[in-house]
């Protein structure tokens, strides 16, 4: 079984050691290839002009979609976001290879503000991821797409957690936060296995 991921700076593995990220991770548990087409600083639309050579060619049995965090930071609206992503899906499932979205977890706005830019309106961000996640579960139960929620996976463990455990910047996963996001995936892979 072969998994290609495409997305962002949070696929990519952005400030952690290639081995750290939740892709490698997700490799060594399965023992299957998996692919990171991740690239930093990238929106949506970038991804859709590279889906073709990025994705299609390498013919993977699964593909991981995920991104628009970036697209938010910069003011994007929502509707750009999930218009793009329905292309990669549909562009998917037309080579009859299975598609899978990941939501992404919110940005940490104090954090980012100090180690980013204080000019952003991260709770904007958020909001607007929020409303993606909202999109995206209507999207998958009709489409019957599976969805890896990297959000509330987040949320549950920062109830009880300080946000550094999971970001070293507000906006990027720790080496602990590319365990859970690995975690999630297999729990979810695992689970419909069993079904």
């Amino acid at each position: 079984m072969k998994f290609v991921c495409i997305g962002d700076s949070l696929t990519f593995g952005y400030g952690v050691a290639k081995n750290q990220c939740w892709t490698r991770i997700l490799e060594g548990k399965f023992n299957t290839e998996v692919v990171n087409k991740g690239i930093n600083g990238q929106l949506t639309s970038d991804m859709t002009l590279r889906y073709n050579r990025d994705v299609i060619q390498e013919k993977p049995d699964h593909v991981i979609i995920m991104g628009g965090t970036n697209d938010f930071l910069h003011g994007m609206p929502l509707n750009t976001v999930i218009d793009n992503i329905i292309f990669m899906v549909n562009l998917t499932l037309e080579k009859n290879i299975v598609p899978m979205i990941g939501i992404q977890m919110l940005t940490d706005p104090i954090m980012a503000a100090r180690r980013w830019s204080d000019d952003t309106d991260y709770a904007e961000v958020n909001n607007k991821i929020s409303l993606y996640r909202e999109w995206a579960y209507n999207y998958s139960k009709s489409n019957n797409i599976k969805i890896f929620d990297f959000y509330d996976a987040f949320n549950r463990y920062l109830m009880n957690n300080s946000s550094d455990t999971l970001y070293f910047d507000g906006l990027h996963p720790t080496p602990e936060g590319h365990e859970l996001m690995a975690a999630v995936i297999m729990h979810e892979l695992l689970k419909r296995e069993a079904s």
